[in-house]
């Protein structure tokens, strides 16, 4: 893998170690035979991510991207044939050679390990709705639920919530899937439920919820703890005894 130096001051961003990165998804499970097997999934996969980053989402556009820079990337990725996946290669790759689950934790133990997990304390849930996904005459799209590291910008987890559920009913499937030891996780108010605080405690973390108004017994429970206590007529503070 060869590297790009830029200068001083050409640039601003975050560096990502695409070597490192090849070789955690060399540990994927490739199911193709080995006869007619051009490229490695790992090398199929850094492509398909490089022009995603590029704001390329649909495979015709992935292929189209990577086509257009074969010199660049083969020589950067040292590839022996001067060639690079086609858009059968990348679409069977995408729908019937990734195990996604296997995938996913790859990446979460990849970004964990390298990136971010060891100092990082604060883990947050939020859900977003993808743009463009809400068809004409609806009102909902695709919409995700996601872990992520605040300081770090890194999504640990996420999935996507089915029409028929809600953030409340998706999050206990993204942090059961996390190492919560050590960690403490913060959402809105949306998430102050008793089971989601249980099972984040049961997996060793701690929790901090907003309590609104949509909650109102919950809210008034919370806010006696930070009431000071009411003094009747007659009654005192009894002073500390004197050493």
């Amino acid at each position: 893998m060869k590297y790009i130096t830029l200068g001083e001051g050409e640039l601003s961003g975050v560096v990502f170690d695409l070597g490192e990165f090849l070789t955690y998804l060399e540990q994927l499970t490739d199911s193709r035979k080995a006869r007619g097997k051009r490229y490695s999934l790992a090398i199929i996969l850094v492509m398909i991510m490089l022009a995603k980053l590029a704001q390329n989402n649909k495979p015709a556009q992935v292929a189209k991207w990577i086509r257009l820079r074969h010199t660049e990337l083969t020589r950067a990725l040292n590839l022996k044939r001067p060639t690079v996946p086609s858009l059968n290669t990348i679409r069977r790759a995408l729908a019937d050679v990734i195990d996604i689950e296997e995938l996913e934790q790859l990446l979460r133990r990849f970004l964990y390990q390298k990136y971010g997990g060891r100092q990082t304390v604060l883990v947050v849930l939020d859900g977003k709705t993808l743009r463009g996904t809400i068809p004409v005459g609806q009102t909902q799209g695709v919409h995700l639920l996601a872990a992520y590291l605040p300081g770090e910008g890194i999504v640990l987890m996420q999935v996507d919530v089915d029409k028929k559920e809600n953030g409340i009913s998706a999050a206990p499937r993204v942090l059961g899937r996390l190492d919560l030891r050590n960690k403490v996780v913060c959402g809105d108010a949306m998430f102050a439920q008793r089971e989601l605080s249980v099972q984040i405690l049961a997996q060793g973390g701690d929790y901090i919820w907003f309590v609104k108004d949509n909650q109102p017994r919950l809210r008034t429970d919370v806010e006696q703890f930070f009431t000071p206590p009411r003094q009747s007529a007659g009654w005192h503070i009894p002073q500390l005894a004197q050493e």
